[in-house]
């Protein structure tokens, strides 16, 4: 009798000194999900930032076009094109980090480490390719200002 109370009483000591274990790691790879979500939710924030800017881009470039002659038209237009390029681009982004996120809340997926290891090389390079994108945009801005200052005579 003593045995079998002794040997659960032993299983019952080994199963709540591992519980809390279990519990650390589960919170953890919790609050990683929760800050890899949000990270990317910030990310989508910038890229519709980008998109707005993009469509303002766009739209004063339609408005400038209408103001110069063919040359400067071309020009006008090429930069607008390159600017609905852009704003494509951001939009299939913003669609990509939707997805990526929607995968770091499947918590299937991010049980194994080499799969969360995978997951936050993929937020941190879509991170880069949206600062990538908003450097494009800035040098765009500053092309189009220069397209409409006067020409030097």
């Amino acid at each position: 009798m003593r045995t079998r109370f002794e040997s659960a009483a032993l299983a019952l000591t080994l199963a709540l000194s591992v519980s809390p274990a279990l519990y650390a790691q589960s919170g953890r790879q919790q609050q990683a999900q929760q800050r890899q979500v949000a990270q990317l939710q910030e990310m989508q924030q910038r890229m519709n930032r980008i998109m707005e800017r993009t469509q303002q881009l766009n739209q004063q470039m339609a408005q400038h076009m209408q103001q110069h002659q063919s040359q400067v038209m071309n020009q006008h237009r090429e930069m607008q094109q390159m600017g609905e390029s852009l704003g494509e681009m951001a939009q299939h982004m913003n669609r990509l980090m939707e997805h990526t996120r929607n995968m770091i809340r499947d918590e299937t997926l991010t049980r194994d480490r080499e799969m969360q290891r995978e997951m936050e090389r993929l937020r941190e390079h879509m991170n880069e390719m949206a600062d990538r994108m908003e450097n494009t945009l800035q040098i765009m801005e500053r092309i189009q200002r220069r397209l409409n200052q006067p020409a030097a005579k």
